[in-house]
Parts: C-alpha cells; sequence; structure tokens
C-alpha cells in the first residue's frame, strides 16, 4: 500500500491506531482496563512502586496526560497513589495485588494479540522487523532526548 519512504509517518501512525483501537477493545472487553490504562500498569513491571514523573517520561507524555489514567487506576483499586516524603512535589504510584493480577492478565492478552499480529511472518521476518523497529525508536529518542 505505501512503498515510498515518503509515506512512513502515516502508515506508522496508521498501524499505531489499528493497533491501539484492538488493544483498547481487547482489554475492556476482558479486563475493564484501556489501552492507556495498561500502558501505565505495564511501568510497574520490575517494581511495585513508580514515581509519577517517570511513568510519564517512559511513555513520551507529559505528567498532566497520564494522571487523569491514574486517577481511573486507583478508582478501580489497582494502584495506590502518594505524595513521596523526601520531595512534596514528587507522587509516588503503587500497583496493588490486584493491580498486579490485572498487570499480568493484561500482558496475556496483549502479547497473544501480537503473536496473532506476526502469525504469517517467519521467525527471520520478525526478528529483523522488531530488530528495524528498535533501531527506530532509539534514533528518534536520541533525537528527541527521550529514553
Amino acid at each position: 500500500m505505501f512503498q515510498s519512504p515518503e509515506n512512513i509517518d502515516i502508515i506508522l501512525e496508521h498501524i499505531t491506531s489499528l493497533m491501539t483501537s484492538k488493544y483498547d477493545q481487547l482489554l475492556l472487553e476482558q479486563l475493564g482496563v484501556g489501552y492507556a490504562q495498561y500502558k501505565i500498569l505495564v511501568q510497574f513491571e520490575e517494581s511495585h512502586i513508580n514515581r509519577q514523573n517517570i511513568i510519564a517520561k517512559n511513555l513520551g507524555q507529559t505528567e498532566a496526560s497520564i494522571t487523569r489514567q491514574i486517577k481511573i487506576l486507583s478508582r478501580k483499586g489497582l494502584i495506590t497513589r502518594g505524595v513521596d516524603p523526601n520531595s512534596k512535589k514528587t507522587r509516588i504510584v503503587t500497583l496493588t495485588f490486584l493491580g498486579r493480577r490485572i498487570q499480568q492478565a493484561a500482558r496475556d492478552i496483549v502479547n497473544k494479540q501480537n503473536h496473532d499480529l506476526l502469525i504469517d511472518l517467519d521467525d527471520k521476518d520478525k526478528t529483523r522487523l522488531l530488530s528495524d523497529l528498535n533501531k527506530l525508536h532509539d534514533q528518534l529518542c536520541l533525537k528527541n532526548s527521550h529514553s
């Protein structure tokens, strides 16, 4: 469909839109959380405590832009929010036991969808695609001073 490098922005945005819609639908139907909330939950994979400003940075968003999702997750009992005792301006977010269970179930749903999405690619093509996407990601992050 898009053969020209000049259209890379269009095809990447279209892929992102289609995938986000599908993930959102599946996660809402099966777990009652949206994809935007899922992206926050996966920020806790290494720890059950995180700073709101770090989550925002990791997602490439402003802290204000994720506040709404954090409030929703808090109301659902998936995270708790508090103030960092060392810095009153810093918000600490903690994943609850229920949040950990939902996070793991959501990860399984997304992984299955990713597997289904790539089912027609052989392992060599999957590896190449992931490698190329990681290179593109790293290049963009470097140019935009973002990790």
